[in-house]
């Protein structure tokens, strides 16, 4: 619920328009504050905007 949460607060002011998004939950993600989660997911749309319309992140 924590998630849903966050995502329709974040995702509506920091998503790219018409791109799909994942959101997995870890473990420990029901143990971290919720500001804390919620700065995760827009430094995780950060980095995603950084990368060129198209390009798949590299696997590691």
């Amino acid at each position: 619920r924590r998630l849903r949460a966050i995502a329709a607060e974040v995702l509506p002011r920091k998503a790219r328009p018409g791109t799909d998004y994942v959101i997995v939950a870890r473990a420990t993600t029901s143990e971290r504050p919720y500001a804390e989660l919620v700065a995760d997911l827009e430094g995780a749309l950060r980095q995603l905007d950084r990368q060129k319309p198209g390009a798949r992140p590299a696997s590691g």
